[in-house]
């Protein structure tokens, strides 16, 4: 075995492994972007989420009235 085929073995090798090295970067990028959004998920839409509905008495107004002149 002459060094051509020595060194052709072993770019064959070393592509293999800068395949392997990006797409374990890659899978790593992507699973921070997930969990990135359930956590933002569970923040904004979770824990916030109970601000917004229109609380009733028992009378049936508003506990929040509208600001007179507002528009709705």
């Amino acid at each position: 075995m002459n060094n051509t085929e020595k060194i052709k073995k072993s770019l064959v090798k070393r592509y293999r492994k800068e395949k392997r090295f990006r797409a374990f970067g890659l899978a790593a990028v992507l699973t921070a972007f997930a969990f990135l959004a359930i956590l933002l998920a569970d923040r904004y839409y979770a824990k916030g989420a109970a601000c917004f509905p229109a609380k009733l008495d028992q009378a049936g107004s508003e506990l929040c009235p509208r600001i007179p002149g507002y528009p709705t």
